[in-house]
């Protein structure tokens, strides 16, 4: 299985500076139900914690730059998620 990544501006990839988990659908197309959601806030807080950083650090692959991507999709509130967690 192979996934689309994300270089940085000099050709390091974000694999090797930043963390990233995914969920599975096409949110250009559905929402995400409560559950993943949910399940998606609680991973995220425990990076959060874990690693010690705010919400603000929080991007989603389509907002990283140079990403050729609408993830996560126009019906996953970038912003609901981020004032949420």
């Amino acid at each position: 299985m192979s996934a689309k990544h994300v270089s940085l501006n000099d050709n390091r990839s974000y694999d090797n500076y930043y963390l990233a988990f995914l969920a599975i659908g096409d949110f250009n197309t559905m929402s995400p139900n409560p559950e993943m959601w949910n399940a998606c806030l609680r991973t995220t807080r425990t990076f959060m914690n874990f690693f010690d950083f705010d919400a603000d650090h929080v991007i989603a692959h389509g907002e990283a730059p140079g990403a050729e991507t609408s993830c996560p999709g126009r019906l996953w509130d970038l912003d609901k998620f981020r004032k949420d967690l």
